[in-house]
């Protein structure tokens, strides 16, 4: 109570004190609910682009990822840990709907999260020998240049044309602080 009078000696922590993150997220509630899969499976492919994009700028990679959906009456989450570090919105998105295929969800969808965690910086994750991993790497660094000279989302991927774009905002509660004030 003290703090919200302003009375108290407790200081501003400058960005560079903040912890680094341990997860990053994306969250998005539809207009209304839908059963189209389509639209579902294009929303979700958003979200990964978004996580996967967020991993890339704070230069890591992650090992655990969730998807939460919520819709009439219902809710489910599921997560899983894969072997590989991974920061490409396409395998982000792979794992997402694996994950969505055990939920055997049935309803229509209102809500939709991902989130990875289990990061690690890319500097100290070993690189990946195979080529088409390689290329993979080589077109995210094109298409992240690309979205940081003309907008986030000026170039992505075709499978989210079925849908409108779900452009990228802060999480609440400045969940994501330190990336939102270094980016």
């Amino acid at each position: 109570l003290a703090t919200a009078h302003g009375i108290g000696d407790d200081r501003v922590t400058p960005c560079q004190e903040l912890p680094d993150q341990k997860s990053v997220s994306r969250t998005y509630t539809l207009y209304r609910n839908t059963d189209n899969p389509t639209q579902i499976k294009a929303t979700l492919r958003n979200l990964c682009e978004e996580v996967a994009w967020k991993l890339r700028q704070l230069n890591s990679l992650a090992r655990c990822f969730g998807l939460s959906i919520r819709g009439e009456h219902l809710s489910d989450f599921q997560r899983t840990t894969v072997k590989n570090f991974v920061a490409d919105g396409g395998e982000i998105y792979d794992i997402s709907l694996s994950l969505f295929a055990k939920m055997h969800w049935s309803a229509s969808v209102r809500f939709l999260g991902g989130w990875a965690s289990l990061l690690n910086s890319r500097f100290q994750t070993p690189i990946s020998i195979f080529p088409q991993d390689q290329k993979k790497d080589r077109v995210n660094i094109a298409m992240d240049s690309v979205n940081n000279k003309f907008g986030h989302l000026t170039l992505y991927p075709a499978n989210m044309m079925q849908n409108s774009l779900v452009r990228p905002e802060p999480n609440g509660y400045l969940g994501d602080k330190k990336f939102q004030l270094t980016t």
